[in-house]
């Protein structure tokens, strides 16, 4: 293995950390081909001020990981959790003066994440890990946060909670990562949340919308994209008042991310008198979508919701156009991504509704033209989209909050700094984020696009939750 050039701030590639026999998940830097994806991160922490290196491993040699074994068991539960998810609590134990700055160098900050590199949530989401390393490398070649260069380190868990835990152990206790960034899926983060706790490394802008992250506060969780139960009451308003559907059917995933993102939106529509015909549930894993096409087909919906992460939601609904069934269809905005038009062709696509957080990726301001041309620099094989947007916006929240705490770093004035956020922009013009030690929860507001020709049309003004 490679290791980091501590002393120029620049990233020397680990060698690429494959998974072994299914109990071992491949850990990468941040600078690594398009293979491997970067989570987003703070604003002027970045891995290399170089360009990423082409796409194979430093030494050419795969390293089995320990695993850890499998997923462990959430340590206390709450209340705030949906669909009978566990959530981790506080740790009892304050941290040790080496967890305060583990991670951190006179020239170094070393952050890292899980990402779907591969399997079935790698189309698009691994984007996202990329546009956060193409915003760190621009804030290191600028000269890095309070003088020192940030390295990026990135596991690969597949989309799978029972390989996530490995991948959080080799990054807290091989590569001592100063704090978790942009960890992306419900079911992986919940798998490693008791860990991360316990270890006490902060875990801030999680990609992923569970309510885990932020009811109740968790002192070392920073949660920051719409929770589901918030888009669920949006979604369901605004199907009731504009789309008017008499029956609705669902496709969701069978897992704590699914259900959370489906519950809500059916008890709101139940509650506005619209019959509910089918809820339709998948596996992560699963690649063949006709049964679910025609089970919603027999209902016979005027809409579907989709609760699902982009393949296998694209996926259904090419089945659908192909078997001659065209419902309307609605996407959570876990969906709002140009990758539904590629894996589903545009006009399986054409018409239906997304939810949806981030400006227009194509849009004119001078901060959307510069993530456009950071992207081109750094990440080359990605394109301006709202899943690499959100990676890239991440990271500023965080790099403003790692400048704010202050060159004497440690990992208790990163929380006060995040806490301290408000009304947090950045450059690209989004809804303001704001934290405080009880509020966790980050965006507040979503708006509803349509897929019309390709592209995404906004059909809604930014919107808050009833009752929020």
């Amino acid at each position: 293995m490679n290791i980091p050039n501590k002393g120029s701030g620049l990233v020397v590639p680990l060698c690429l950390i494959l998974a072994a026999c299914g109990s071992a998940a491949p850990v990468t830097p941040a600078g690594a081909p398009a293979g491997g994806s970067a989570a987003a991160s703070p604003p002027p922490a970045s891995v290399a001020a170089s360009k990423p290196a082409a796409a194979t491993s430093a030494s050419g040699s795969a390293v089995p990981v320990a695993s850890g074994g499998a997923a462990a068991p959430a340590a206390a539960s709450s209340p705030a959790a949906a669909a009978g998810t566990t959530c981790g609590s506080d740790s009892q134990a304050p941290p040790t003066a080496e967890e305060e700055r583990m991670g951190v160098s006179d020239s170094e900050i070393v952050l890292g994440t899980w990402n779907p590199q591969t399997g079935p949530a790698a189309p698009g989401y691994s984007g996202i890990a990329r546009a956060a390393n193409a915003y760190l490398q621009l804030v290191n070649s600028q000269g890095g946060i309070n003088g020192r260069k940030v390295r990026y380190v990135i596991g690969d868990d597949q989309y799978q909670p029972s390989l996530t835990l490995g991948v959080a152990k080799k990054l807290v206790e091989q590569e001592k990562v100063f704090a978790a960034m942009e960890t992306l899926g419900t079911p992986g983060n919940l798998a490693a949340m008791p860990y991360m706790i316990e270890h006490h490394v902060p875990v801030a802008m999680v990609q992923s919308g569970s309510k885990c992250w932020s009811s109740p506060a968790n002192l070392y969780y920073f949660g920051w994209i719409p929770n589901y139960t918030m888009e669920d009451h949006i979604a369901a308003k605004y199907t009731v008042d504009n789309i008017k559907p008499k029956k609705v059917g669902t496709f969701y995933q069978n897992d704590a991310f699914g259900k959370e993102d489906n519950d809500t939106y059916v008890a709101d529509l139940k509650k506005a008198g619209i019959e509910v015909v089918a809820q339709v549930p998948y596996e992560a894993s699963d690649s063949d979508f006709s049964s679910a096409a025609l089970k919603l087909q027999a209902a016979n919906p005027d809409l579907v919701w989709l609760a699902a992460i982009p393949k296998p939601g694209a996926l259904l609904m090419k089945e659908s156009e192909k078997i001659g069934f065209r419902p309307k269809f609605y996407g959570s905005y876990v969906l709002h991504d140009t990758t539904m038009f590629e894996l589903a062709g545009k006009t399986a696509v054409e018409g239906a509704y997304f939810g949806s957080y981030t400006p227009d990726p194509n849009g004119d301001s001078a901060g959307l033209k510069q993530f456009r041309d950071v992207l081109k620099q750094y990440s080359p094989q990605d394109r301006a989209s709202s899943f690499a947007l959100t990676g890239y916006w991440g990271a500023q929240i965080m790099v403003d909050a790692l400048k704010r705490a202050g060159k004497d770093l440690t990992r208790s004035s990163f929380i006060k700094a995040m806490e301290a956020t408000k009304d947090y922009t950045g450059d690209i013009g989004g809804p303001p984020i704001t934290f405080s030690h009880t509020d966790r929860v980050g965006v507040k507001t979503m708006m509803i696009d349509q897929a019309k020709n390709g592209d995404f049309v906004k059909v809604s003004d930014y919107v808050t939750a009833p009752g929020t």
